[in-house]
């Protein structure tokens, strides 16, 4: 007990520095204030208590003048809680509820702000003046996010707007949350609209009450007593969205989900254990789930070693067989501690690499030793003419758009400035995938490449980002010694202005950085 008391005590410190940190300056003249009380607090309870449900403005001035007691005001008040009676809301510390106030309340504002915000996405899809197919690339760009995110939110606030309308309103008015939102518009994302609104109306009046998974069985619930005849139909709908999808984690990891029906899931599980069931060996430290991984590690680098699947030659990407790409300077490889990187992921760490290059076919590439850019493009074994398409592949590594991370091998190549007024060159060449090369094409997205490899591309409401030309190899930062005691005082330099005033460098543009995304852009 006296260890959790200290645990607590260290932790209301810290949020205290942090509550002080982040409290705004008032704007009024600096003058002295009081420190506030419980009975401020209590005010404050009842001020929070009035305000109605749409009245969203002064709610958020409430919580951020929320008061706030001194450290000794409160515990005097936890400790005269012990001594109240009458109901458990009565005898609770009043800071504790104001705490549990603010939670509520906060709530309400994020979920109001949110529907605010899927009404936005709405009217810009209906009223966006380039093509449709790219305003998620618009929006990506705007906000920081990968274009799936955008177009998920897209099509989401698309929906609610025109089929879930009442939904909408509930959440605007804060009684719902963006996750309650979303299990009502996924739940019922394969009924007709007719059945959506009448599930829709059958589950809002219980939904505020409800958690996520209690929502998501009364849906479907209502959904089997609406439209028991379309189970089937929404099954068949469900089997054809199936999919993989892959993203990065941290420490070198990936996840890999695999979307399909029941029968299909269990028949991979089944498998997977078997496998890993046969490989127990004796001294094998492995435990199951390491050894199912394990399994299907194999499964699948045996059929791109083979390069023949059921009989079958694979597809070609770009002319090469599928393979796993890593990037590593010549130090890593003869074993040295330098970040190598994995096309697709990122940077891996060098004994990860070198496990990987063991069975690999070694390539030389020359970069810039102060920028990390490609400049050559080399190999130990004779292909097919093609080493241009090779050295642009090698050198974007992903598609140019920024963002996007879909392998240049799995990309066209595009014309910068379009044949025959641009030239087929490594210079007017880039790596662009399907969906960001008719964004070009015909999008009205517009690209240019600047001598030093930047990039610059523009949407069609004007959001500008520069992306600076990829790093195959990232240069280790140079070891600057100490300089010398100085002996007298540095001659002032020279003003701006005066002979022998050096101009500064010209500042390269500054860059987006392309998001972290959970949900990004094939592979992670």
């Amino acid at each position: 007990m006296a260890q959790m008391t200290a645990e607590g005590a260290r932790l209301r410190v810290a949020l205290d520095r942090i509550v002080s940190e982040l409290r705004e300056p008032s704007p009024r003249p600096e003058r002295a204030v009081p420190p506030q009380s419980i009975d401020d607090v209590r005010q404050w309870r009842d001020d929070l208590a009035t305000v109605g449900e749409l009245r969203f403005v002064e709610l958020a001035a409430l919580l951020r003048d929320r008061p706030q007691p001194s450290k000794a005001a409160i515990d005097a008040d936890t400790e005269a809680a012990k001594e109240r009676t009458g109901s458990p809301a009565d005898r609770a510390p009043v800071w504790a509820r104001a705490l549990l106030d603010s939670l509520i309340a906060g709530q309400r504002l994020i979920s109001h702000l949110q529907a605010s915000m899927a009404a936005d996405f709405a009217a810009l899809a209906a009223g966006y003046p380039g093509l449709r197919e790219h305003l998620a690339t618009e929006i990506a760009l705007a906000l920081g996010c990968s274009e799936g995110s955008a177009d998920r939110q897209l099509d989401a606030a698309e929906e609610l707007v025109r089929r879930l309308p009442a939904t909408q309103v509930a959440h605007y008015r804060g009684r719902l949350t963006a996750w309650k939102v979303t299990a009502i518009r996924s739940e019922t994302n394969d009924v007709s609209d007719e059945v959506a609104t009448q599930v829709e109306a059958d589950v809002l009046p219980d939904a505020p009450r409800q958690t996520v998974p209690e929502l998501r069985q009364a849906i479907r619930r209502a959904i089997l007593l609406r439209d028991p005849e379309g189970a089937e139909l929404r099954h068949r709908s469900a089997v054809r969205r199936r999919r993989v999808r892959t993203w990065g984690l941290p420490d070198g990891m990936a996840a890999l989900k695999v979307t399909s029906s029941a029968p299909d899931i269990s028949a991979i599980k089944e498998c997977l254990s078997a496998l890993a069931r046969n490989a127990k060996t004796p001294g094998d430290s492995r435990v199951s789930d390491e050894r199912e991984v394990d399994a299907l590690v194999d499964l699948c680098t045996d059929i791109l070693d083979s390069g023949v699947y059921h009989g079958r030659d694979l597809p070609l990407a770009q002319r090469n067989r599928p393979h796993v790409r890593i990037t590593m300077p010549l130090d890593a490889l003869l074993g040295s501690d330098s970040p190598c990187e994995l096309t697709g992921y990122g940077p891996i760490t060098a004994d990860q690499a070198r496990k990987i290059a063991g069975d690999g076919e070694l390539r030389r590439m020359v970069c810039d030793p102060l920028s990390g850019t490609l400049l050559d493009y080399g190999r130990t074994t004779y292909r097919p003419p093609k080493a241009l398409a090779d050295h642009v592949i090698a050198r974007d590594v992903v598609c140019s758009h920024p963002g996007c991370r879909r392998p240049a091998e799995h990309c066209e190549l595009d014309h910068t400035v379009p044949y025959p007024e641009g030239p087929t060159s490594d210079e007017n060449l880039a790596a662009a995938c399907k969906h960001h090369h008719r964004a070009k094409d015909g999008g009205g997205h517009t690209t240019e490449r600047f001598g030093d490899g930047t990039r610059c591309w523009t949407t069609p409401l004007g959001i500008t980002v520069f992306t600076p030309a990829p790093r195959l190899w990232h240069p280790p930062r140079p070891t600057v010694p100490e300089p010398p005691a100085a002996e007298s005082p540095a001659p002032e330099p020279p003003s701006a202005g005066s002979p022998g005033a050096a101009s500064p460098p010209a500042q390269a543009p500054l860059t987006e950085s392309p998001p972290n995304l959970d949900d990004g852009s094939p592979p992670f």
